[in-house]
């Protein structure tokens, strides 16, 4: 009988504690890698944005770390910093893993509703741009075996922002138009298993669901749905977190994955 496949979960958060949840469940050994202290069984209390080592090689190395702030610093130490060191304690192993990071759509130039692939263009015009791209560029010179998953807005169980706002009345139809690009939760992990299990896997993929849609239309579908009605903003808000632009999940569809929830209809309810 052959062992079980080991995976190490870097920075085991909202979509890694799912990922860990879906790994065990396909009966692999999952090491969870956190700052934080935890009393449970395979998890690795590092911090890092300073150097460390690994006992231990793993199969697939799934990194996930996200910024603690919107700040150039909080970027650079979880997108630049510890995407290095986590790269240079792999690379001490004789035994490579295939390297899965999570990056963010945010990343591409696109601004104007037109639809985007892994082709499009990117940009480092701000902070967050520039520090994720450098991130990625490390894996991709990194030697291991890697793909790049670019994630949209991710949504699901405890984190239904939207939804809070309809159901309190606080939220707002924008003056603007803006295409929202949404993926729920399980839908993250279930892809990032997916590409550890690609016998033939890209170096790039888009991780989002089927259906990007006018931010607009999707407040005014939960408005609907929860009998709440939503004004107009006073004013155009300002978000450097908003973008205008339709990613396209053809190529992960392509790859054989299956949506558990293809659009935010069935995610949201």
């Amino acid at each position: 009988m052959s062992s079980p496949k080991k995976a190490l979960i870097v920075g085991s958060g909202y979509v890694g504690s799912h990922l860990h949840a879906l790994l065990q469940k396909m009966d692999w050994e999952v090491w969870s890698l956190r700052r934080t202290k935890e009393d449970s069984n395979n998890h690795l209390s590092i911090d890092v944005t300073s150097t460390f080592s690994l006992n231990s090689s793993f199969d697939t190395v799934f990194y996930m770390v996200s910024a603690d702030a919107y700040t150039p610093q909080a970027y650079e130490n979880a997108y630049v910093t510890g995407v290095r060191h986590t790269l240079q304690a792999l690379q001490a192993h004789k035994k490579k893993p295939r390297f899965i990071l999570v990056s963010s759509t945010s990343v591409f130039t696109e601004n104007t509703g037109a639809l985007v692939s892994e082709n499009s263009p990117t940009a480092n015009s701000i902070f967050s741009k520039d520090k994720l791209l450098q991130g990625e560029s490390l894996v991709q010179t990194s030697g291991l075996h890697y793909s790049i998953l670019r994630l949209s807005g991710i949504y699901g169980p405890n984190r239904c922002h939207l939804v809070q706002q309809v159901r309190s009345g606080n939220a707002r139809l924008k003056t603007t138009p803006v295409i929202s690009n949404r993926i729920h939760v399980k839908d993250c992990a279930g892809i990032l298993y997916h590409l550890a299990t690609l016998e033939q896997v890209d170096a790039l993929y888009i991780g989002t669901d089927s259906a990007p849609t006018p931010y607009n239309d999707v407040l005014q579908w939960l408005g609907t749905k929860l009998n709440t009605t939503i004004s107009m903003e006073d004013q155009a808000s300002q978000s450097t977190h908003m973008s205008n632009k339709r990613c396209s999940n053809q190529k992960i569809r392509r790859s054989g994955y299956d949506f558990y929830y293809p659009s935010f209809r069935e995610g949201f309810m």
